[in-house]
């Protein structure tokens, strides 16, 4: 059976065109990672503006598919590797996702949450006593 994605990417009607390339572009983006993995032994990282859940399940079939067509061994490292990337990858994300506000604030700035501002810094130094 069809999945949604695949029933847009058989459709070839040219006022569907562009709709369908928008619609299909994670799915062809994978395909090419799939590809250039196998065919030229090359590695494209996953990104975290991928749709990585269906990147995964993509990779996932490919690299089984693969297996059964006894890829070579370094071929399917770099799809085990993409795996296990996107994995990482989307698990830190909705980590991220689930913390707290208060501690995504403080991972993003880098600061201690009482810590005082540039600008409060300065006013505290110029309203301190100046040593004698």
């Amino acid at each position: 059976m069809l999945t949604q994605q695949e029933a847009r990417a058989l459709l070839d009607y040219p006022d569907l065109e562009a709709v369908n390339q928008l619609a299909t572009a994670s799915q062809e983006l994978f395909n090419k990672i799939i590809d250039e993995a196998i065919s030229n032994g090359r590695y494209n990282p996953p990104e975290p503006f991928m749709n990585l859940a269906m990147g995964i399940q993509m990779v996932q079939s490919a690299y089984l598919k693969a297996k059964i067509d006894n890829v070579p061994e370094v071929r399917l490292d770099l799809l085990r590797r993409f795996l296990q990337d996107s994995i990482a990858m989307l698990a830190s994300m909705q980590q991220q996702a689930a913390a707290p506000p208060m501690e995504q604030d403080v991972a993003q700035q880098g600061t201690r949450p009482n810590a005082l501002s540039g600008q409060e810094a300065a006013q505290e130094q110029v309203a301190a006593p100046m040593p004698t």
